[in-house]
């Protein structure tokens, strides 16, 4: 995923959410990668260099599978940060929100976005 703009509409946020699952999934696939991944093959551990690279190497491999867990995590929670965003996007309807109302939800649904959001 790069930069990109997001519409502040209950349909650009739902646009928004159904990519963000797109990029979750990806990253649990990703994260089973490193799963299947076959450890280094067993050898000669007399060398000390031996055992610290297939220490290292295992030390590695259960980091990229723990920081991919919590990527995925983390964008599970925005996912749903975006629905109660449209949520409250359909209930304020009847009541014609302004685009600082709705950029003031997002604020508080995202526990603050991004110093850069700008609405167009």
């Amino acid at each position: 995923m790069g930069e990109e703009t997001i519409k502040v509409s209950v349909g650009g946020l739902t646009d928004f959410a159904k990519k963000l699952e797109t990029y979750r999934i990806e990253i649990g696939d990703q994260a089973g990668k490193v799963h299947d991944c076959p450890p280094l093959l067993p050898g000669n551990d007399v060398l000390p260099e031996s055992a610290n690279l297939k220490k290292g190497s295992n030390e590695f491999m259960a980091s990229v599978a723990s920081a991919l867990t919590t990527i995925q995590a983390d964008v599970k929670n925005i996912e749903s940060d975006l629905e109660m965003a449209g949520t409250m996007f359909n209930l304020g309807a009847e009541d014609s929100l302004t685009e600082a109302q709705m950029m003031e939800i997002l604020h508080d649904v995202l526990g603050g976005g991004s110093p850069s959001t700008s609405v167009h």
